[in-house]
């Protein structure tokens, strides 16, 4: 059944949800060293496999979403063989095209339909997260393209956690300044995701407000 068809197939975003909150969680305790690097791939292969079981809702999406997550799977396998060559770095660069396409086929079943559910709000709380993810993917993309792009107290960052944090904070406007973007395409992209966060909880805002309306019916037409 095609996504956004009546009536939708729910995606399961509760387990997608649930992986991405660990990775928020777990990430800013990862310390440096090979068990670090342990973690990181622990963590993120349970974020693609739970995303893959989230995009089930057709043949296409899957094998998409396997072709992607296949991506950061070998990217990884690479760094831990040559560590000389890739980093930590690479791999987290690496995440960005699946965080990209499953927060699209997310958001997708969020905003299409006129109802809503657990599953869509979840949903939408997913989609917010695999953005960031994006974005941290980005940035570290960046770092290895032009190096010194991202600095803290000074020193540039190479920690792929980092750039994770400073997503997260750059998307919700709060901007501690204990991370700063110093290279022109860091500044930009800086500010890209920082309108894209403010006009995506626009969107999910008007668009839940809406679909609550729709499905209450004492609400005035």
């Amino acid at each position: 059944m095609p996504l956004g068809s009546h009536p939708q197939p729910k995606l399961r975003c509760g387990w997608l949800l649930a992986a991405l909150l660990f990775l928020v969680i777990a990430v800013p305790f990862v310390e440096e060293g090979s068990m670090a690097d342990t973690l990181l791939a622990i963590i993120g292969v349970t974020v693609i496999a739970t995303g893959i079981i989230t995009l089930a809702g057709s043949a296409r999406t899957v094998l998409i979403g396997l072709a992607l997550g296949a991506l950061y799977v070998g990217v990884g396998i690479a760094s831990s063989i040559s560590s000389t060559t890739m980093s930590e770095l690479h791999v987290g660069a690496a995440t960005t095209p699946f965080a990209a396409y499953t927060a699209w086929i997310v958001l997708r079943y969020v905003l299409r339909g006129e109802t809503l559910n657990d599953d869509k709000i979840l949903g939408a709380v997913a989609a917010y997260l695999l953005i960031c993810l994006s974005w941290a993917g980005v940035y570290a993309a960046i770092e290895i393209a032009k190096p010194g792009s991202f600095v803290a107290g000074g020193e540039p960052i190479k920690r792929w956690g980092d750039y994770f944090y400073y997503s997260v904070v750059t998307i919700t406007t709060l901007g501690y300044g204990d991370m700063l973007p110093v290279s022109r395409p860091a500044r930009a992209f800086a500010a890209l995701e920082a309108v894209s966060g403010v006009f995506y909880m626009s969107v999910i805002v008007a668009r839940f407000v809406g679909l609550y309306s729709l499905s209450d019916p004492d609400s005035p037409d």
